[in-house]
């Protein structure tokens, strides 16, 4: 709500000086407001603000934290498998980032989203089959009741 305009208003109606109540009535805001607000442009910082920032910090801080533990596990895990390719698809069924595994591999991200692509790619081709198998039985089987 506040601008730089109404911040030179409010700051000239001070200076002026008028009270709050006054301040508030003339520029129609509250007089909390018109105080607070006063307050803020003169450098007072409150201690609300004080712990949103605290935890902004804190919050970053354990996304961090846990991002690092995160790469850890998934890099024991992609290199203890076999098949490396499979382990990233796995990885990236699981809910991790592309991002978050390609800096645990090694590689690009794009890397990281053409090797899943190549490991889903190899599996359509059987999940097609058995769609069109299932179709074939099912057709089969209308033509049996159909002739009874």
């Amino acid at each position: 709500m506040w601008d730089d305009r109404l911040d030179q208003q409010l700051i000239q109606f001070r200076n002026q000086g008028f009270n709050y109540n006054e301040i508030a009535l003339r520029m129609g805001v509250s007089r909390s407001a018109a105080i607070g607000r006063m307050q803020r442009l003169n450098g007072k910082v409150f201690p609300s603000q004080i712990a949103v920032e605290r935890m902004r910090r804190e919050a970053v801080r354990r996304r961090a934290t846990g991002r690092l533990k995160t790469i850890e596990r998934l890099k024991v895990k992609i290199s203890a498998s076999n098949d490396r390719n499979r382990a990233i698809k796995k990885a990236y069924e699981a809910g991790n980032p592309g991002s978050l595994i390609a800096k645990a591999v090694g590689v690009s991200k794009s890397r990281i989203y053409a090797i899943i692509a190549a490991q889903s790619a190899n599996l359509r081709p059987n999940a097609r089959l058995i769609g069109h198998l299932k179709k074939g039985v099912s057709q089969i089987e209308r033509t049996a009741h159909s002739a009874v």
